[in-house]
């Protein structure tokens, strides 16, 4: 009779011993200093039940997010925390990132990494246009960087050397890209990075077109 009423018990109500992985914070939320280039986290858990669990996978959405476990397996009261880097390269405004975290004994868990960075900058405009068979002078794009974030744009990649580009820093603080195509003979179109001293990239367009 006894066995009967486990057997009933465990039908009706889940098993008797189970493990249970309990996190501190499910969220973390996290403002970096300006121009940080990484953010580190660490979200503590405990096994809370009665049986040992094991965590069998950890899965961020995004690649600029990378996860660090000790160990897989913890026994029952044991302690451990998910250690997290956040790659803030080329990144800027409100990022939510999350982290599904599967384990043998319950569902998955989400948590979730939120950082307020700095905004990005911004560069206007962004396509400059000449016309076949027309002047081909140089035009300007100035660059707008968030207040109180110390940047400055290093470096120009253009897709073809048709229209070329060059950095300025004039006397008054401000950056501009200098965009002028070699001949306007017959229409083409070049794409232009920039890439500045934070890692963060913006891109201008140049087009000679009928």
């Amino acid at each position: 009779m006894r066995w009967l009423l486990i057997f009933l018990c465990y039908l009706g109500c889940g098993p008797l011993f189970a493990a249970q992985l309990q996190f501190t914070a499910e969220t973390i939320d996290l403002t970096p200093t300006p121009g940080a280039k990484s953010l580190s986290a660490r979200f503590a858990f405990h096994n809370t039940g009665s049986t040992t669990l094991t965590i069998t996978n950890i899965d961020a959405s995004c690649g600029c997010t990378t996860t660090t476990l000790e160990k897989k397996s913890y026994e029952p009261n044991e302690r451990g925390e998910i250690a997290v880097e956040f790659d803030l390269t080329g990144l800027g405004g409100l990022q939510d990132k999350t982290i599904q975290v599967y384990y043998d004994q319950g569902a998955m868990i989400l948590l979730r990494l939120r950082a307020q960075l700095a905004e990005a900058p911004t560069v206007s405009p962004t396509f400059l246009y000449w016309t076949v068979g027309g002047p081909n002078n140089e035009q300007v794009a100035t660059f707008t960087f968030p207040t109180g974030v110390n940047e400055s744009p290093i470096e120009v990649v253009a897709s073809s050397t048709a229209i070329t580009g060059k950095l300025y820093h004039h006397d008054d603080g401000t950056w501009v890209i200098a965009v002028n195509p070699a001949a306007t003979t017959e229409a083409t179109n070049v794409m232009f990075t920039i890439r500045t001293d934070l890692g963060r990239t913006m891109r201008v367009f140049g087009s000679v077109r009928k």
